[in-house]
């Protein structure tokens, strides 16, 4: 029943040795498959120039026009929504939306027809928005908010969702750090909680004057996250991936 399995880098957690990739690969061939596996690198894809990232994914706009040719970012449909994937990656391991990408991206996006394709999502690796990190400052998603923050709001995004940080957490519509009526502003998700070799994140903050009246959950418990999308209603639930429990759900709708 799965449609798309949507992976915003760290993938393999390879770092450069390709035996990890192969181990990887070798996991997960019976989903991709099957199932399109829509995938944005991240920072632990970053060695040799993202070269590994690159020749084991063929993304939209390698074999066709659009985007920047590689995978590193691009854009595709499916059913009423159109992603937008970019790249918020440098080779030197640090995090940054290049300009020119950006000016594709918008121009990009003023190209849909929201009659039939109603929904704009982005997704990404790191951060634009999140409360319990380092990569939380201005170093990067503060830069990477005064790189798109902007092209998004005017654009009409939806949603925008990435990893990166070891936890989950979900905002209000936001916009300049200013939480915005449903429907004027992105929701923005941080899920990067779905396991790894380095560890979850230790507990979020539970003083109401230190949490940022944007974030509307936080979790950090292993968990995956399910999106359905309909004509006039988008549903994000994310689930605990031990128990099944439902810890997180909202509706956006048109």
């Amino acid at each position: 029943k799965i449609d798309v399995v949507v992976h915003s880098g760290d993938i393999g957690y390879a770092d450069g040795y390709q035996p990890h990739w192969d181990v990887y690969m070798n996991k997960v061939e019976d989903i991709v498959a099957n199932v399109p596996y829509m995938v944005t690198p991240g920072n632990h894809e970053f060695g040799y120039n993202f070269t590994a990232y690159k020749e084991r994914f063929y993304m939209p706009g390698v074999l066709d026009e659009g985007g920047s040719g590689d995978g590193m970012f691009y854009s595709w449909n499916v059913g009423k929504a159109h992603f937008v994937a970019l790249n918020s990656e440098t080779a030197l391991d640090t995090g940054n939306f290049k300009d020119d990408m950006i000016e594709w991206a918008a121009r990009d996006m003023a190209g849909i027809n929201r009659n039939s394709t109603p929904w704009l999502i982005s997704h990404f690796h790191r951060p634009m928005y999140c409360s319990n990190d380092k990569d939380c400052d201005f170093t990067y998603a503060g830069l990477l908010k005064s790189k798109a923050e902007r092209t998004f709001h005017e654009a009409g995004v939806d949603l925008a969702f990435c990893g990166h940080i070891h936890a989950y957490e979900r905002t209000a519509p936001v916009f300049a750090n200013k939480v915005m009526p449903s429907g004027k502003a992105p929701v923005y998700i941080v899920q990067g909680a779905s396991g790894n070799r380095e560890g979850n994140k230790g507990d979020y903050p539970t003083d109401p004057s230190v949490i940022p009246p944007w974030s509307m959950s936080r979790h950090n418990e292993i968990g995956y996250a399910l999106m359905t999308v309909e004509e006039h209603q988008l549903t994000w639930q994310f689930f605990n991936s031990d128990s099944g429990l439902l810890l997180d759900e909202v509706v956006l709708r048109k």
